[in-house]
This record gives structure tokens, sequence and C-alpha cells, in this order.
């Protein structure tokens, strides 16, 4: 699915994570911004892998996990739109899972 621009705009516009931006550099910002998707299940980032991208959840629900010491995996958070995930990407090795959970 191809967003608008403007709802591109709308939507990192609403994050406090821009709110310093002026209106031209969110305007900037949206036009390199590419539009992904999964389906539910898919693994998007795991614990350890290098942070290279910041994702913006449009739709859909998506689960946050980690490992315990013993293995056990536990649910850190589901995260519903608008929210950033993978926080701190560019600089910072990965510190949970990320796997769709719904469209």
């Amino acid at each position: 699915m191809t967003l608008s621009h403007d709802t591109v705009v709308d939507l990192l516009d609403g994050l406090d994570l821009f709110a310093s931006l002026s209106d031209e550099e969110v305007d900037s910002l949206a036009r390199r911004v590419d539009t992904v998707s999964w389906e539910p299940g898919t693994l998007v980032f795991a614990e350890g892998d290098a942070g290279d991208s910041c994702y913006v959840i449009h739709s859909g629900q998506v689960k946050l996990t980690r490992r315990l010491a013993d293995g056990q995996p536990i649910a850190l958070a589901r995260s519903i739109r608008p929210r950033r995930s993978g926080s701190r990407a560019k600089t910072s090795w990965r510190s949970c899972v990320a796997m769709p959970t719904r469209p």
C-alpha cells in the first residue's frame, strides 16, 4: 500500500518525535518515506539487529517482545498507530522483536 504525501505528512506531524520540525522540514521528511507492509506473524526486526530504520505505524498492530534470561519471550507492548517503533534506530542495537499481529 502506498500512502499519499498528505497522509504521510499528517502522520509524521502527529508524532512528538518530529514536534520540533517546521512544516517545511516535515514535508521534506515525508518525501523520503518508504511505505512498507507486512503480513501478521512476519518478523520485522529482532533483538540484536542493527537499528537502521524507524517505523511509524499507519494501520494495524505490532507486538514488541524480548526474551528473558531463561529464553522465555515476554510481551513488552502492543503498538497501535500512530506510534514509532525502533527508537534510537540509527544509533543502537535492537532490544526487542517486532512482529505484526493484525493488518
